[in-house]
């Protein structure tokens, strides 16, 4: 196992957690900050273990920031002297620039302490450069409560290049379509890897929001929506998303796999349900609580996916819900989007069949 720390998004720290949790298999080492605390700078960072080879799934991630793998750590002598123990001429003998991000604020290190960590910790490169815009290395450092001084070399950063599929850049829109942040974390709670020919299905997929995203992460999807006006719209966006990037042409064919159907009659088998189920004021009239069981009972009866993130209203009372059926409840997550809504999203699996 290796040792990393994480800057993550203080949208939601919990969230942020479950994703490296169920997607990357970690430990987390650092406990989920308490919520009354999010002014303080350190809850943004977190220390994880994992292996190595999960650092190919660390671009899939959407609450986390940046990823640095621990080099070194010494314990302050003093708030303003650190022990000089760090050396990373055996490491990389190629560094001729680099940069220091401090993860604290840098209200909390003084300048002499600032100072102090440049010049001992980078000792051992040869004549090396300070470059803020095109280094050749990024290094973070952090101060824990303990005086702790952590050294580690950034190995990603995220680019938030899903950003770019906001639902009302798309061609199709939906009006309660949620953000593809939100969506990629919810499919990184699947904890599905990618590996070739996985399936992500949504049985509520509108315009298709989460089926694009799922794309995006490598994985094939199949998707159904009982209105006629949401799987014409999702085909549409699904084929100008293939327009732009040929190579998700593998993944999907929006002829075959989005289909006109009802969620409790679909027989979609997949590898996970991904899916935000309907609501708003006009379907909460429709006995929601009804529909979202007998979606959960028809999944499990017909053996259509053993894991499922699942989206609901706070309204619904999903917890109980979920609890009237054999699902298992793994995780649970809530995102409050106004005063009027809360959006719920819970990971449940089946652990026998």
């Amino acid at each position: 196992m290796t040792q990393y720390i994480a800057w993550i998004s203080l949208d939601n720290r919990a969230l942020a957690c479950g994703e490296l949790e169920l997607l990357l298999d970690a430990r987390i080492i650092t406990p989920t900050p308490k919520e009354t605390a999010h002014e303080l700078s350190d809850n943004h960072v977190i220390f994880f273990d994992a292996e190595e080879k999960s650092e190919s799934l660390f671009s899939r991630l959407a609450y986390t920031k940046l990823i640095a793998k621990v080099l070194d750590s010494s314990l302050m002598e003093t708030v303003e002297r650190a022990k000089e123990r760090f050396d990373f001429a055996d490491a990389d003998k190629t560094i001729k620039s680099y940069r220091v991000d401090f993860l604290n604020s840098m209200h909390d290190i003084s300048e002499l302490t600032a100072k102090h960590i440049f010049s001992t910790v980078f000792r051992s490169i040869d004549k090396p450069k300070i470059s803020l815009k095109t280094p050749e290395a990024i290094f973070c450092t952090f101060i824990d409560e303990k005086k702790t001084l952590w050294v580690a070399r950034q190995i990603w950063h995220n680019d938030y290049k899903y950003e770019q599929r906001k639902s009302h850049l798309r061609q199709r829109r939906h009006p309660a379509a949620m953000p593809p942040k939100l969506i990629r974390a919810m499919i990184n709670l699947t904890g599905l890897r990618g590996k070739t020919g996985e399936i992500v299905c949504d049985p509520f997929c509108g315009t298709a929001g989460i089926l694009i995203e799922a794309m995006h992460c490598g994985f094939h999807v199949v998707g159904s929506d009982i209105e006629l006006k949401m799987t014409n719209g999702a085909k549409i966006n699904i084929k100008n998303e293939i327009a732009a990037a040929p190579e998700l042409a593998k993944l999907c064919d929006p002829q075959t796999d989005i289909a006109r159907e009802s969620a409790l009659i679909m027989m979609k088998k997949s590898d996970a349900i991904v899916t935000d189920v309907p609501y708003g004021k006009n379907t909460k009239k429709l006995k929601n609580p009804d529909l979202y069981r007998d979606f959960l009972n028809h999944v499990e009866r017909n053996k259509l996916a053993k894991r499922i993130v699942i989206c609901m209203p706070h309204f619904a009372d999903g917890k109980a819900i979920i609890q009237q059926t054999k699902w298992n409840i793994l995780a649970s997550f809530a995102l409050r989007v106004h005063n009027g809504l809360t959006r719920e999203v819970f990971v449940i699996d089946i652990t026998q069949y």
